[in-house]
């Protein structure tokens, strides 16, 4: 798992800067640079941001959140249209669909390998 200081490297090397080239854009010094690249110090909310107006990066990817979000959003999105499709069958129609739904849950998770 890369850490935040693997990304923030990457950012750099990635537009080919050294760390001095760097350290001047965004007011700081070779070693600050150094020392978050290397995890050895976490920078402030305030270096994070100009990270970010830097690189054009969002945060969510410096701090490795992005995925956790999107797989939430996704669950939920998944469970409102089931909600939103049972509530417009009838009882006995409704029964059956979430019953369907749970068992493809149950597949699905017995058969996670494959996924």
């Amino acid at each position: 798992m890369k850490t935040l200081g693997d990304r923030l490297r990457e950012l750099r090397k990635g537009r080919r800067l050294t760390q001095t080239e760097l350290a001047s854009q965004l007011h700081l010094t070779r070693h600050q640079i150094s020392t978050y690249e290397n995890d050895q110090v976490l920078p402030s909310l305030e270096v994070i941001i100009n990270y970010c107006k830097f690189f054009n990066a969002r945060v969510d990817f410096l701090l490795d959140i992005d995925n956790d979000f999107e797989h939430a959003d996704l669950e939920q999105q998944v469970i409102n249209q089931i909600i939103k499709s049972s509530n417009r069958l009838s009882s006995s129609q409704r029964k059956n669909y979430l019953n369907q739904v749970r068992l493809y849950a149950i597949f699905l998770e017995r058969h996670k390998e494959n996924l």
